[in-house]
């Protein structure tokens, strides 16, 4: 199922957060499908949801396309 949110966090380290609503996301550069020079704070997304890395609280955000989507 698709998510959508905002970008919350961004580091030049191509790694931050997404808030939806009040869930936060985890986003690695990676997994950015379209729209990675849009990755922003503030940027619309729409990602589908993985399971955390082991060891961190926050799911994942897969396959995400930035701008555009919601």
């Amino acid at each position: 199922m698709k998510r959508k949110g905002l970008i919350y966090t961004w580091s030049l380290l191509q790694y931050g957060f997404i808030v939806d609503g009040k869930e936060i996301f985890f986003l690695h550069g990676s997994e950015i499908l379209e729209g990675a020079e849009k990755a922003t704070v503030g940027a619309k997304v729409e990602f589908e949801v993985g399971p955390p890395f082991p060891g961190k609280k926050y799911p994942k955000a897969l396959k995400v396309v930035v701008g555009g989507t919601n």
